[in-house]
């Protein structure tokens, strides 16, 4: 057999394609066709070895299986050997794609870590040089914290993990030995809690290489481990295994057995939501970068002032104020933004840490997934193992990862001595109180900040590791695990969904989250007013406006003359063109809020595209008598009176906008449409020519002014002289 990394390197997409295709076809029941696939693959590229004896014996088997079948012998056990037969095919086809995504790093990494070892050792082999380590140093630092022995100690317990963490990833199927081993391993008192915690994340990334269904089981039981830090990096790593192989592992019985078992504990739904909650929100980080650097500093409060313009453009969409508990300032609100995205746990250090992953720390892979540990070499060797009070508040701090943590260290052991003193002296002296000391510490000890935490360490590991391009990014999937088989019996209930749909809402992704809030509304039987409002907005943001429309008047019926709901209903029926019903909710919205100046301009466009122009001019001029400068009321008026043939108003109000913008193309565009039809041609082209000159031209200016030909036309310009005109326009404009 060719060596495994040369079969493939040649049109390895190709055979990665067909490696998904079998995975499709068991899971589709296309046994047939699944093995003919395999076998046509490893005959075309010469890696069947063992395997393609298996492949002959799972063939035998299904040939086997049809003929009993079409006999119609009776066989109990058809149901279990079809689901072996399947798994059997999968575990074929998965290391197929061992050979193909084998990398370069991958090789190197077995060759350096585990050349020492014999081929047949077993994990236990690979565990045992760790497990005396923490006794060892404890007496090698009674001669020193940094004395040759301590450190020659630290520095062979990184080479051991190293090797640990290699054999586990590289390893594509736990022998019975190797399961019992790593069993054993959750219980071993003599293991570091560190180490295992490095073990979690080497058996996630062994799955994520090839799919082994007793490592998912491995990792179910390290979820029940009394250790927090243990048990939330398991959880983590049960929710990417889940999102990677969702369609295959109902095939596996003892794996459907224990979700099954965890989901009659009422915690578990509880931990796998937040969990898909925290993974949703790592789907933002680069939104939330941006959102850092641009949005610290509070906007200013935005005019309401709009420019006038008769096409259907939507309004702001403005969130029901009743959904928040406080109202407060729009510098408030910001600010507390920023606040609430750190406390939920949003990763707002990414770009902060990016570029300090050089050190060669973070070239061991095993590094990225071990939680910090102040006994790491690299740490003892820059602190002089004496206490840094200012870098022992930082880590100490919760907020930043493990990987992050690393980085700090490394980045303030440049900084001088009286620097770090001076940054110390600056921060208040409550921090070094035991009472903060202990308060700090429950706060890291909360599931939820570990799980966090190691999921921000993940993600900077598949987008920051040197060699990361050789990995899967697991970030880059949907990460929807509620739309599972597997788990919907442990998500699907109306409370889990309802929060992981809320947290879809406020980070505007807002067709997942109606998704999820009408299942919401189907398990309960019912909606309320709130939940349909939420469904209307995320229609209505979307531009859905006929669903948001349906959703929006569900709420009306359970709370009827909701200010809030009727401007919604108001807005989404001007969108669609139904002016006179969005009239009629704007009127009821004005009701209310008769000082609303907004509420009174849209009442008055509506009924502009009602053409009753009287009507909305006397609407306009309400709103002109209480603030004479606002440009996008002269621009009404002037339109209205334009339409209405009442060109000396008209002319005045179009003199009125272009003093406060000059250049604006839509109001030169109503200047050139005065000045023709009262008859000054010549000047009319020299004010379409400006509005030529000056249009967006995103948009097509021809088409903007052939929409007003029925009003010209109405006063006296001829049809056929409309398109000179347009035409004269931009002759030479530019």
């Amino acid at each position: 057999m060719k060596k495994e990394y040369d079969v493939l390197k040649e049109h390895s997409a190709h055979w990665l394609r067909q490696c998904d295709w079998v995975v499709r076809y068991v899971c589709s029941s296309r046994i047939y066709e699944a093995l003919q696939t395999l076998r046509t693959m490893m005959e075309a590229t010469e890696t069947g070895g063992s395997w393609m004896d298996l492949l002959d014996e799972e063939t035998y088997t299904y040939n086997r299986m049809i003929e009993f079948m079409m006999s119609g012998t009776e066989d109990p056990q058809r149901p279990m050997l079809y689901r072996k037969l399947s798994t059997n095919i999968l575990l074929i086809a998965d290391q197929i794609r061992v050979l193909i995504t084998s990398s370069s790093y991958r090789r190197q990494q077995q060759s350096e870590c585990l050349s020492v070892f014999p081929s047949d050792a077993s994990l236990r082999d690979f565990v045992r040089p760790l497990l005396d380590y923490t006794d060892n140093l404890a007496v090698a630092t009674l001669m020193g914290v940094k004395s040759d022995e301590a450190m020659r100690l630290r520095f062979r317990h990184e080479e051991d993990k190293q090797r640990l963490f290699v054999a586990v990833w590289t390893n594509t199927q736990w022998s019975p030995e190797d399961r019992e081993a790593a069993n054993e391993l959750l219980h071993e008192k003599h293991l570091r809690e560190t180490d295992i915690c490095m073990l979690v994340g080497a058996v996630l990334l062994s799955l994520l290489s090839c799919f082994d269904p007793y490592k998912l089981l491995w990792i179910l039981s390290a979820y029940e481990h009394e250790s927090a830090q243990i048990s939330q990096r398991a959880l983590v790593g049960l929710a990417i295994a889940v999102q990677m192989y969702h369609e295959r592992l109902s095939l596996y019985d003892e794996i459907e057995y224990r979700l099954q078992y965890l989901n009659e504990k009422p915690y578990f739904g509880e931990d796998l939501c937040r969990v898909q909650i925290q993974l949703l929100r790592s789907r933002d980080t680069d939104k939330i970068d941006r959102r850092m650097r641009e949005e610290i500093i509070p906007e200013m409060l935005k005019s309401t002032k709009r420019q006038f313009d008769r096409n259907r453009d939507e309004e702001l969409i403005i969130a029901n104020p009743e959904w928040q508990d406080n109202p407060d300032s729009d510098i408030a609100k910001k600010m507390r933004e920023i606040t609430e995205l750190q406390l939920e746990g949003s990763d707002i250090y990414m770009s902060s840490f990016a570029h300090l992953k050089s050190h060669s720390f973070f070239r061991q892979i095993s590094n990225w997934f071990y939680p910090f540990d102040r006994e790491h070499p690299d740490i003892v060797r820059i602190t002089s193992g004496e206490p840094n009070a200012l870098m022992d508040m930082i880590i100490d701090a919760g907020t930043f990862c493990d990987s992050d943590k690393y980085s700090v260290c490394f980045a303030m052991s440049s900084f001088p001595q009286e620097a770090q003193r001076m940054m110390l002296d600056s921060i208040a002296n409550d921090i070094q109180s035991a009472e903060y000391k202990e308060e700090v510490a429950k706060f890291n000890g909360r599931p939820e900040i570990i799980c966090n935490q190691y999921i921000h360490s993940l993600y900077r590991f598949f987008k920051l590791f040197p060699f990361h391009t050789e990995f899967k990014d697991v970030f880059a999937e949907s990460l929807n695990l509620y739309d599972y088989e597997i788990v919907r019996p442990i998500l699907r209930k109306p409370a889990l969904l309802y929060n992981i749909g809320i947290f879809l809402f406020r980070s505007e992704h807002y067709e997942e989250a109606n998704r999820i809030f009408e299942t919401v509304i189907e398990l309960r039987g019912n909606g309320d007013a709130e939940l349909y409002q939420k469904i209307g907005f995320g229609y209505q943001k979307e531009k859905n406006y006929r669903e948001a429309i349906k959703a929006y008047r569900k709420a009306d019926l359970l709370r009827p003359d909701n200010v809030w709901t009727n401007r919604s209903l108001a807005s989404c029926h001007r969108m669609i063109g139904d002016y006179a019903t969005a009239f009629s909710y704007y009127q009821k919205v004005y009701e209310v809020q008769q000082d609303n100046r907004q509420m009174i301009f849209q009442m008055a466009v509506c009924l502009t595209e009602l053409e009753r122009y009287d009507d909305a001019l006397s609407w306009y001029f309400k709103l002109h008598y209480a603030d004479e400068n606002d440009v996008a009321v002269c621009q009404g008026i002037c339109w209205c009176s334009f339409v209405a043939g009442k060109y000396e108003q008209a002319f005045k109000f179009n003199t009125r906008a272009l003093d406060a913008n000059p250049h604006s193309s839509s109001d030169l565009l109503n200047l050139g449409h005065l000045l023709w039809v009262t008859g000054r041609g010549a000047q009319a082209l020299e004010a379409y020519r400006a509005s030529y000159i000056h249009r967006d031209k995103t948009i097509d200016w021809r088409t903007t002014f052939l929409k007003d030909s029925r009003y010209l036309i109405a006063q006296g310009i001829k049809p056929e002289d409309l398109p000179l005109m347009v035409d004269a326009a931009g002759m030479n404009a530019e």
